[in-house]
């Protein structure tokens, strides 16, 4: 359990994880400039949660903590929608490069 502030009890560790793989296709204009379109973006969302109670936590303290639990969790829930509409706005994009 980690060190807990002061008036904390318990703690309810919420750990959001996004990686997103990028790929496109890649045009030379010219020998010293190219154009990249981005044809692929893949994104994986991951949520890790940890809660920390000391032993003899009150039923009060646990239910607390679960409901911290509970609100990460309905964050979660629609953050593949979340990251599937940021990747749409990618797709196609070119750039200089």
């Amino acid at each position: 359990m980690p060190p807990l502030n002061t008036g904390e009890g318990a703690e309810c560790d919420s750990n959001f994880l996004s990686n997103a793989n990028v790929g496109g296709e890649t045009r030379q204009l010219d020998a010293t400039h190219a154009t990249v379109t981005i044809n692929h973006v893949k994104i994986t969302l991951q949520l890790n949660i940890t809660i920390w109670t000391p032993l003899g936590a009150s039923q009060h303290v646990i239910e607390h903590e679960d409901g911290h639990r509970r609100v990460s969790e309905a964050y979660y829930e629609t953050a593949d929608n979340v990251a599937g509409e940021i990747a749409e706005r990618y797709m196609g994009k070119q750039m200089e490069i």
